[in-house]
């Protein structure tokens, strides 16, 4: 499965949103992001991947993986998912 359409099947999955501002997003303004990135482990997997404004993805790297600021993000990422899943 290829990175391309595993983008596709995240802005379908959560219309074109951003799971953590919650914006809905124009295609040219989405980044991909890697919950738990690969570098500590993380897979390039649809379950491991969610799409982001370009905003949200460099305000969550700010922060190191494993960090109680990055969980905090993190969680409320998880929530969005649950919400706007379909």
């Amino acid at each position: 499965m290829g990175y391309q359409y595993q983008k596709q099947v995240l802005r379908q999955q959560y219309g074109n949103r951003c799971m953590l501002c919650e914006r809905v997003l124009q295609k040219k303004k989405q980044s991909y992001h890697h919950r738990q990135p690969k570098s500590c482990g993380g897979k390039g997997s649809i379950d491991n991947g969610v799409i982001l404004c370009m905003e949200c993805q460099h305000i969550i790297h700010q922060f190191e993986y494993g960090t109680e600021p990055y969980a905090k993000l993190d969680t409320l990422i998880a929530k969005n998912m649950d919400k706007y899943r379909k």
